[in-house]
C-alpha cells in the first residue's frame, strides 16, 4: 500500500474492493442476508446488512448477495 498520508492508486483501491466484497460475501451468505458495501468518510470501504444500512441511512455502492452461485450446470434432462 502507499505510504501514510499518500492516495492510494487505483489498483490498490481496487484491492480494497475485492477484500471488502470477499469479506461481505461470507457474511452474507453465514447470516442469510443480503450486504451492501458503503464508503467511509476516510475513504476506504465498509460492509453491513442492507436492512441496517437501510434504517440508517448509509448510501451503497454495491449490493452483496447471500444465495451462492449453481456450479454443478444443467439438470440432466436438458432444462436449466
Amino acid at each position: 500500500m502507499g505510504c501514510p498520508g499518500c492516495l492510494l492508486t487505483a489498483k490498490e483501491k481496487q484491492g480494497q474492493l475485492e477484500k471488502i466484497v470477499a469479506e461481505a460475501k461470507k457474511y452474507a451468505i453465514d447470516r442469510q442476508t443480503i450486504y451492501v458495501i458503503y464508503i467511509l468518510p476516510d475513504g476506504d470501504y465498509g460492509c453491513m446488512a442492507a436492512d441496517t444500512a437501510r434504517q440508517i441511512g448509509i448510501t451503497p455502492i454495491k449490493f452483496i448477495s447471500h444465495l451462492i452461485p449453481a456450479t454443478h450446470g444443467p439438470v440432466p434432462d436438458g432444462t436449466v
